[in-house]
């Protein structure tokens, strides 16, 4: 798998009255990285754009993102939205087997098979295997999409809210997951004490601006309250809303 450095020189989104404005920011091959704000600060305004959907000034390895083909994209970058259900029924391996299409051109090979087998191993949903994936809870079908996105094996993992709907057991288990792989994780999180115990770093927004980049276990009380307009407290080196 390559390594891939991702480097923020000037991104500017905007739509109506929202700006999404951020400068300067490098993240380094490997790294974990938890996006963090409120509703609307740009979260997933900014996956879209890591994910090559608008023209700015990203690059990975000093290619500009959104000039690649997306034959190129699909090698380098694989993204899971936050709204990603899948509108026709397939099993779950075959689902999960189309992580392998951009490495394949839809010609699957016996590696193919072999390699979804292990993720399904790896995601402990071997189970499920033949389960049509309409027939699967909210939770099961977040693990299998975040499986599925895995298998692409590519050097940067986007994923949007990918915690959403999964009971706490499976969120540690994907964490662990997640922090195993060799690729960039780059995710957007609603709780801050996940994203201070299992990620690296933390960019943390405020209505399209840029509060924090940096260490997550340097943020501090006070930029935390300030993106949520909320008062914190620290109870066990963690973060208690009320």
């Amino acid at each position: 798998m390559q390594k891939l450095n991702i480097n923020l020189v000037k991104v500017s989104v905007s739509f109506g009255d929202f700006l999404l404005d951020i400068k300067n920011v490098s993240i380094k091959a490997g790294q974990k990285v938890a996006i963090l704000g409120e509703n609307g600060s740009g979260k997933t305004t900014l996956l879209n754009t890591l994910a090559g959907l608008s023209e700015n000034e990203i690059y990975i390895n000093k290619q500009k993102i959104y000039k690649l083909t997306p034959k190129r994209r699909a090698g380098l970058i694989s993204y899971l939205p936050q709204f990603s259900d899948i509108s026709f029924d397939k099993t779950v391996f075959d689902l999960v087997l189309l992580g392998r299409y951009a490495l394949s051109d839809g010609r699957f090979a016996a590696a193919d098979l072999k390699k979804t087998q292990q993720i399904l191993d790896i995601f402990g949903i071997q189970h499920l295997r033949d389960r049509f994936f309409s027939s699967l809870s909210g939770g099961q079908k977040r693990v299998v999409l975040i499986a599925k996105t895995i298998n692409q094996e590519s050097g940067i993992v986007l994923l949007d809210e990918p915690f959403s709907g999964v009971d706490v057991k499976n969120t540690l288990k994907l964490l662990k997951i997640l922090k195993s792989l060799n690729s960039t994780v780059i995710a957007s999180v609603h709780d801050v004490n996940i994203a201070i115990g299992f990620f690296d770093l933390i960019l943390l927004l405020k209505q399209g601006r840029l509060l924090y980049f940096g260490k997550s276990n340097l943020i501090s009380k006070e930029l935390i309250d300030e993106a949520y307009g909320i008062e914190s407290r620290i109870c066990s080196d963690r973060y208690f809303f009320y």
